[in-house]
Parts: C-alpha cells; structure tokens; sequence
C-alpha cells in the first residue's frame, strides 16, 4: 500500500505542472521567475506553519521536498512549452496589438510548398535577417515563420534562400472550444509568427539534400504523362503515390477529391511503397549474398528516407524494414 507521501509527491508533480502553464509576470519580471517566486513563498509558508497546524501531516523536510518537487514539476513543464528566444522574430509584434506590420525578411524556405485554399504556396521559412521599414539596415534575427507566397512559374523551391516582403502579423487562436487551433500547431512547431509575402525575390539556391533529384523525378513525370485535360494533375499524383504528398506540390482541388471519398492516404508514402522497394532489392541482392542484400537493401532505405523528405509514416515503415 502506498503511503500519503507518495500521493502528496505525485500530487505536487501535477500542481508543479499545471503552474507551468500560468502566464504569471508581477512586475514584469521574465516569463517562469514568478511562477519561481511564488512556489518559493508557499513552500516557506508551508515549512514554517503548517506542521504546527496539521501535527499528523507532512514534516518540514517533507514540505520542503515536496517544493522541490513542485518546482522542478513546473520547471520541466516550462522547458516543455514552447517559447520564442530573446531575438525570435516575433518579437518585433507588439503583443497588445493584433495588427500587422511590414517587414522585410531574408531567410532560407526550410518546409512546406504546398498551395492552400487561395492558391498560395505555403513554406516554413527560417529567418536570418529583419529590416522594419523605415529603417534602412538589415539586423540579425532568428527563428521560424509560417510564410504564404503568391504563385509563380516555377514556383519556389525549398532551400531557396530569398528575400520576402510582407506583413507579418500573429497567428490567430481558435474561436470555438475545441477547434482547430492553428496559433497553438505552430508554437508547438517553434513558429510564433506568420508572413503574408507582398513580393519576394531569389537571393541563391543552397544545397538540399535529395530536393534536385525529387524535383527530377516529379518533372519527368509530368513531362511524359498525358494530361487529360488535367494539366499536371497525372504526373502529380503518380508523384505523391510513389514520393508521399509532402514531397509533391498537389493542387488543391486534387486533394479535395480524395478528402472527400476518404482515400487521402493514398497520397501518402508509407509502409507499402518502402516494403515494395526495399522488398524488391532484398529479393535480388540474396540472389548473390545475403550480405550484399543487406547493404542493398539499408542504402536503398535511406536513400528513399531522404527522397520523400522524411515523412513520418516513411520513418515508422523504414524503422520498422531496419528491425527487419
């Protein structure tokens, strides 16, 4: 049987984790020193008082350790929550306002590309400098922002480093209970901020990994497969099939289609691409050794990892092909 102690320690774990998440500033001291103060005062108290109230509870150095225990509770609870850097580019909004502002941004597009309902292209842009008009010099700057691009032919690549100028504005939380809260997706992301790109200009294109030869693969489908009247709609969606639809740009309407009839994990990479590949290699390689068939088989694996972009549902697939 467990003694109260133990129900007292788990208890002040969950206080500890709850007070994490009080956005308490007295004074305007930093974010986590008055959730600090006040668990420091209340242990104080209870030491010092409540063994002369309570005479059969807890003792001081039970009080104590549980403080220490509500403390280091709202502590990891803290470091768990997500939360801007000092020089985190949602810093420059001004947090009684809701409005937007200009800015000019120089950053690197790090994910995304897909169009949303506007037809907008959508990216994660990982921001190095901020110019705030009518400043005339670029400052240094870091953190993440959820950027929307109008559309252009080609249209913007990942790795792309360009210069964008727009509005940026905070996320908006969500107005119904239990809604979709597209503000709290992006902090829990690391994004604290968005930008609705007015103009935007290539700066270079930096290394990205596997990116060209993706670009190749879904270009080429493109190119050989009939239209239909479609436009690119058959060599996109042999893409997705093959690549998974983070790696390929789908029209909106495209994606609709399979919403609608519940087939939007077929757009998907998962287990069944990365077993028929891989499966397929092991299968020839342990025609000649079975160690040629492994190193067939795990260069495959990785190398495919890193054409889809790592999706989440290739990564379980191939952890799952590694084990194997």
């Amino acid at each position: 049987m467990h003694s109260p102690l133990t129900a007292l320690v788990c208890l002040s774990f969950i206080v500890g984790l709850l007070l994490s998440g009080l956005a308490w500033q007295p004074m305007g001291t930093p974010a986590g020193l008055g959730t600090l103060i006040l668990t420091i005062l209340v242990t104080a108290i209870a030491v010092i008082f409540l063994p002369k109230v309570w005479r059969r509870g807890p003792t001081p150095p039970q009080w104590l350790l549980l403080g220490l225990v509500v403390l280091l509770a709202s502590g990891y609870g803290f470091w768990r929550l997500p939360h801007p850097s000092a020089n985190d580019v949602s810093r420059l909004l001004d947090v009684s306002r809701r409005d937007s502002q200009t800015i000019v941004a120089i950053g690197t597009l790090i994910r995304g590309g897909n169009q949303n309902a506007q037809g907008r292209q959508q990216f994660w842009l990982a921001v190095e400098q901020v110019q705030r008009p009518p400043e005339k010099q670029f400052r240094p700057s870091r953190g993440n922002v959820y950027l929307t691009l109008p559309p252009t032919n080609p249209p913007w690549q990942l790795c792309q480093q360009i210069r964008v100028t727009g509005q940026l504005y905070r996320p908006m939380v969500a107005k119904n209970p239990g809604s979709f809260n597209f503000a709290d997706y992006l902090a829990r992301q690391g994004i604290f901020a968005g930008i609705s790109s007015k103009e935007a200009v290539l700066s270079k294109n930096q290394f990205c990994g596997l990116t060209p030869i993706r670009d190749r693969i879904v270009q080429t489908q493109i190119a050989w497969l009939p239209t239909d009247g479609k436009g690119q709609w058959p060599g996109l969606l042999l893409a997705s099939i093959v690549l998974g639809q983070k790696a390929v740009n789908l029209p909106v309407e495209l994606r609709d289609l399979f919403n609608q009839v519940g087939l939007s994990h077929f757009l998907a990479a998962s287990g069944y691409q990365v077993s028929l590949l891989v499966g397929t290699v092991l299968a020839f390689g342990l025609r000649f050794s079975k160690t040629l068939a492994i190193t067939l088989g795990l260069g495959t694996l990785l190398f495919y990892l890193g054409l889809t972009g790592l999706e989440p549902s290739v990564i379980r697939a191939g952890l799952m092909w590694g084990a194997v």
